[in-house]
């Protein structure tokens, strides 16, 4: 499979760093929910969602080399912040599993940030 070139010198660089964190992306599993906290199951909801929505481009560009439309992508980038300033409040007032669940969430939500970031990049129009 072929990713398409940005342009300048780091192009090669880039699709490196873009393929890394997919396959990282990919490894890491979706943190569990919680059937006793409220704040946490929707925060899981939320983020199975986003995941959704970000997996979709980037898989089918993976795959087959096809950008998907950019109208969507503000939007994601928007919804990957508000989850992680999310997890952030949960992680500062919990405690023990509480807090050990909210930083799993963290640095998913921030590995999903990063993938979605590269595949703009890579992915970027150029003239």
């Amino acid at each position: 499979m072929r990713i398409p070139l940005v342009s300048g010198d780091q192009s090669e660089l880039a699709r490196a760093a873009f393929r890394a964190l997919y396959e990282a992306w990919r490894r890491l599993p979706l943190p569990d929910g919680s059937a006793d906290d409220d704040d946490v199951d929707e925060l899981h909801a939320d983020l199975a969602l986003a995941v959704v929505n970000v997996a979709g481009p980037v898989v089918t560009f993976i795959n087959t080399g096809k950008v998907a439309s950019r109208a969507q992508f503000d939007a994601n980038l928007g919804d990957l912040t508000d989850l992680l300033r999310r997890a952030d409040t949960l992680a500062s007032s919990a405690s023990g599993d509480g807090r050990e669940r909210a930083t799993e969430y963290q640095a998913y939500i921030r590995l999903t940030t990063e993938v979605w970031q590269s595949y703009l990049a890579v992915t970027r129009p150029h003239p």
